[in-house]
């Protein structure tokens, strides 16, 4: 049976129809009358962690020791703050990274400009090396500081990410301009610094790993065999760089043996600026990482214009699998990346871009930017995509994942005026605010309610042609149900009634266009998205 829309019934379902893969729940701004942004976030016991930066000493942020401070927020779990607390010295503490440790406490880490004295404090800021530092704080579930540790020279040293290790240690990774103090074996420049130390914050070593030009690595991870995994970016061509370099600055990855040892390295990139934000495992023994660039050359291909986020997945030995460039003719950028259900992938950072991938961005000008948040396969494909923000800029730097499609986002801000998706009380007009926001993705809820056999629904051909079926099962009888049909965009455009328990609707989609498509089902507490994809 072919299905006809009239204008009646499209203008019907774009009021009631479902509309957004992913939709807000709630937010929360917090600040003060300076700048504020959240930087990581974690699900603790009835509430979420956040890790800030603040330079407000008013409105909410209470304690600040001068300039930027390390801002540590519990909320509940709707984003009232039940205790907030300050971390540094009378410059600027920059915080980085936040991670759960084995004993119920936290890690932070950041860098610190806060000058001591020898042997003597600065706020909470002890034994700085000169320059800034790798600075890390631990405390333990109520904030309280347990001990604050300053790695680095003399110079600037800037920790960027931190994982934990099999033995309650860690691994810090960033990069250093020292040549003294606890840095050794620098190559020129900068290079990547890493840091190996055990529960109490003792190094138990430090190795620099770069040429004669600038690296620095912005994400570490564990391996099995015992060794680690890091990426980030070089501009040499000499020393520990041993790879095929293709021009101004390429994305970096090393993979090193659990004795400190490379056991392989590979340079990724076009003619023009590469560099990598962010690196996890795959299922099936390899990588897959984040990257940005400005190349369309190399090995980079599809780049949208101005700055594309990169997206490249390689096996166990770096060998690449597929590449991906997302994005619009503008910036942008990816900041993290995480598993996601059934072998899919999240990507967030920001946007200025509002074409290519990119639709929906709410800024003001090509000046400001949007969260981006994108889903893709494990193929690479892009399933959805999602600006988030108001008039002016904002950005999403982290991500935390809850059951039955919940996520938390936090990030930054400028938006004042409560524009766009920006509803939230503002503590500084014309500054940053910390962004938290719950969302749910629709295309993963109503999982748990599927593995409890409530219902069934297939979905075939799929991919299709010239038609698809959905074959439904439900254990009760229903009232006011639909299947409805919407692009990737979140545009409604169809929506079929479900007059019994069990059926079948095939659907004539000859004359629709190719690409992605989602279906939604929602009946009572069962709540079901998939997709199907036309073929031309």
């Amino acid at each position: 049976m072919k299905y006809i829309i009239t204008l009646f019934c499209f203008f019907f379902l774009k009021l009631t129809g479902f509309s957004q893969p992913l939709i807000i729940n709630w937010q929360q701004c917090y600040g003060g009358n300076d700048d504020e942004s959240g930087y990581s976030i974690l699900k603790v016991n009835n509430g979420f962690l956040l890790f800030c930066g603040s330079f407000s000493n008013d409105g909410q942020v209470i304690g600040n020791h001068g300039n930027e401070d390390y801002w540590l927020i519990k909320t509940d779990l709707t984003g009232n703050i039940e205790w907030q607390k300050c971390y540094g010295g009378n410059d600027d503490d920059m915080p980085s990274k936040m991670i759960t440790c084995l004993d119920g406490g936290y890690l932070l880490c950041g860098q610190s400009f806060s000058a001591t004295s020898p042997g003597g404090y600065n706020g909470n800021v002890f034994g700085n090396h000169g320059g800034s530092d790798y600075w890390l704080v631990k405390v333990d579930s109520s904030g309280t500081i347990e001990w604050t540790k300053c790695y680095g020279g003399t110079g600037l040293d800037w920790p960027v990410d931190m994982v934990s290790t099999a033995d309650s240690g860690f691994l810090i990774c960033g990069r250093s301009g020292s040549t003294d103090g606890d840095v050794t074996g620098n190559h020129g420049n900068y290079d990547v610094w890493i840091v190996r130390i055990d529960r109490l914050g003792i190094i138990k070593w430090e190795k620099s790993f770069g040429g004669s030009d600038a690296e620095t690595a912005n994400s570490i991870i564990s391996t099995d065999d015992g060794g680690f995994i890091f990426c980030g970016w070089t501009g040499s061509q000499d020393g520990d760089v041993q790879c095929n370099f293709h021009g101004r600055t390429d994305t970096w990855v090393v993979k090193c043996d659990s004795i400190n040892n490379i056991e392989w390295q590979k340079c990724y990139g076009g003619s023009d600026y590469e560099g990598a934000s962010a690196i996890i495992g795959t299922p099936e023994g390899g990588y897959i990482f984040v990257a940005s660039t400005d190349s369309d050359d190399g090995d980079v291909t599809g780049n949208h214009g101005g700055g594309d986020i990169w997206v490249v997945k390689i096996d166990h030995e770096g060998n690449i699998i597929w590449q991906k460039c997302f994005g619009g003719s503008y910036s942008d950028q990816g900041n993290f990346i995480q598993h996601a259900n059934e072998g899919t992938y999240l990507i967030g950072g920001y946007t200025n871009s509002n074409d290519g991938d990119v639709s929906g961005n709410h800024s003001i000008s090509d000046l400001k930017s949007d969260m981006w948040l994108i889903s893709i396969s494990s193929e690479g494909t892009l399933l959805w995509q999602r600006c988030i923000g108001g008039g002016w800029s904002e950005s999403l730097q982290d991500l935390c994942e809850l059951p039955n499609g919940q996520m938390m986002l936090i990030g930054g801000t400028e938006t004042s005026s409560n524009t766009g998706d920006v509803q939230c009380t503002h503590h500084g007009p014309g500054t940053y605010d910390v962004w938290l926001l719950s969302v749910t993705d629709t295309t993963e809820v109503g999982i748990e309610a599927r593995k409890n056999n409530a219902f069934s629904f297939n979905t075939y051909p799929n991919p299709a042609t010239d038609e698809v079926t959905f074959q439904y099962s439900f254990s009760e009888n229903i009232v006011n149900t639909y299947i409805t049909i919407y692009n990737v965009l979140g545009v409604v455009i169809h929506q079929f009634p479900v007059k019994q328990k069990e059926g079948i609707i095939t659907w004539d989609i000859s004359e629709i266009n190719s690409g992605l498509y989602y279906y939604y089902i929602n009946h009572d507490e069962i709540q079901h998205t998939g997709k199907f994809v036309k073929l031309r």
